[in-house]
C-alpha cells in the first residue's frame, strides 16, 4: 500500500557548533542558527555536502487513502517497526496523553526539557490520536 511519512530534520546541536567551528577556521561567517542551517542543507543540490552535515531525522506522521491503524500514536508506532526512526517513547519525545491534565504535565515537562536537547526545536506538539476524530475535525 501507498503511504505517505512526515517527519521533521534536525541539526544537532554538536554537529552545527562543529560545522561552525570549521567555517570560522575557514575565514567564512557562522550560520545563525541549527533550524535554518538544516532547512538550507535541504535545499543544496550537492548530496555529497548534504551527507556531511550530519542531519538527523524523527518521523512521526503516516497519511494513507488506505486504513493504517486506529490512531496516530498507533501509527507512529508501527513506523518504528518498520524501522523509521520516530520519536524515542523512553526519552518523553512522544507520549500518549489522557485528558487535559496529562497534557498540561507533558507542556511543563518540556518548558525546562527542551533546554537540555541535543538539538534546537520551537515546541511541542499536540495532536488528536484517533483517527476517526481526526477526520471529523478535518
Amino acid at each position: 500500500s501507498d503511504f505517505e511519512i512526515r517527519g521533521e530534520i534536525v541539526l544537532p546541536w554538536k554537529n552545527f557548533n562543529a560545522m561552525n567551528e570549521q567555517r570560522v577556521a575557514e575565514g567564512l561567517e557562522p550560520y545563525m542558527n541549527p533550524r535554518n542551517t538544516a532547512s538550507g542543507t535541504l535545499k543544496l543540490q550537492d548530496s555529497s555536502i548534504v551527507s556531511q552535515r550530519g542531519l538527523d531525522s524523527f518521523l512521526y506522521g503516516i497519511y494513507s487513502n488506505e486504513k493504517l491503524q486506529g490512531s496516530h500514536y498507533e501509527n507512529v508506532m508501527k513506523a518504528g517497526e518498520w524501522g523509521f526512526r520516530i520519536p524515542d517513547v523512553d526519552k518523553n519525545f512522544i507520549r500518549l496523553c489522557r485528558g487535559k491534565g496529562e497534557i498540561l504535565d507533558f507542556i511543563h515537562t518540556w518548558e525546562e526539557t527542551r533546554k537540555d536537547l541535543p538539538f534546537e526545536i520551537d515546541g511541542i506538539v499536540i495532536k488528536v490520536n484517533r483517527s476517526y476524530q481526526q477526520e471529523i475535525l478535518g
